[in-house]
């Protein structure tokens, strides 16, 4: 399965719930100005990546305080999930610059043509490179 399949798919998706009067959001790209997923991506991940942030401050302001404590368990889980929303955020926004970091445009070059070179052409230039004193 390429990308160009699963972006075909999803925009298939995204217009079938539309059309069924379920909106399917995404994030418009500074770019472009149109919706993108990876951007969707980006913003979704970095707010996930958020929540764990704000959980685990909020989880350790409440442990000095005193209010309540949770288990090193169940700290070393939030941890986890920290970490893992993290990577997330890196791949999402790796993701959306890779985009960008591509080489020339979304359009494929028409190829150059050929120059038209005879068979005479080709036979004088070899014996050129075979006979040095021949210019």
């Amino acid at each position: 399965m390429t990308f160009e399949t699963i972006k075909n798919k999803w925009a298939g998706f995204v217009n079938r719930m539309n059309r069924m009067g379920v909106p399917v959001p995404t994030v418009r790209d500074p770019k472009t100005g149109r919706g993108s997923i990876t951007a969707t991506l980006v913003v979704a991940s970095a707010g996930l990546f958020a929540i764990c942030i704000g959980f685990m401050l909020a989880t350790s302001i409440g442990k000095w305080a005193g209010f309540f404590v949770l288990t090193d368990a169940a700290f070393a889980q939030v941890r986890v999930a920290a970490d893992y929303s993290w990577q997330f955020l890196m791949t999402a926004i790796g993701a959306y610059l890779g985009r960008f970091m591509q080489k020339g445009s979304d359009e494929t070059p028409e190829p150059i043509p050929a120059s038209p070179v005879t068979k005479v052409q080709k036979q004088e230039a070899a014996q050129k490179a075979d006979d040095p004193d021949r210019q």
